[in-house]
């Protein structure tokens, strides 16, 4: 990773799968610390949230360890989860009333809209779930285990 600092948090290894824990971390001082905010935490009340890390230290189940992520990765990564599905809402609303009139459909502007909004609302929702798919844990999205506590 580069020489930005890293967003550190601690957790409680639960599971191993190969390379893989699953750790729970207990959201703490993460808004005074990280610029990313509280953003991976789904709720502001939410204090505990399941990750999966790769296992750099050899923890075991049991162990409190400590995890590292790059936060300017974490802030791309919640800009591409809530912009992609919002600019395709806005090109499909666009690009409604053109779409059907080249499709030989007579419909007025504002179903013509709302339509194509929420397929390209749809979309975005699907074409996010294929990239997220596609992310491997090698260590450039996935947070890393980096010592046992």
């Amino acid at each position: 990773m580069s020489n930005t600092p890293e967003l550190m948090e601690e957790g409680i290894v639960l599971d191993l799968q190969g390379p893989l824990a699953t750790v729970e971390v207990r959201q703490g001082g993460c808004a005074a610390s990280c610029g990313a905010g509280c953003i991976c935490a789904a709720d502001a009340q939410q204090k505990v949230i399941i990750v999966q890390a790769i296992n750099r230290a050899s923890a075991q189940a049991g162990q409190r360890v400590r995890l590292a992520m790059h936060p300017n990765r974490v802030l791309g990564l919640a800009a591409l989860a809530y912009l992609f599905p919002l600019v395709l809402l806005f090109a499909g609303a666009l690009a409604g009333p053109t779409l059907f009139a080249a499709l030989g459909f007579s419909l007025a502007v504002d179903p013509a809209r709302a339509i194509t909004a929420i397929v390209g609302l749809v979309l975005g929702f699907v074409f996010l779930k294929l990239i997220f798919s596609r992310v491997k844990p090698d260590g450039s999205f996935t947070p890393i285990i980096i010592e046992t506590l």
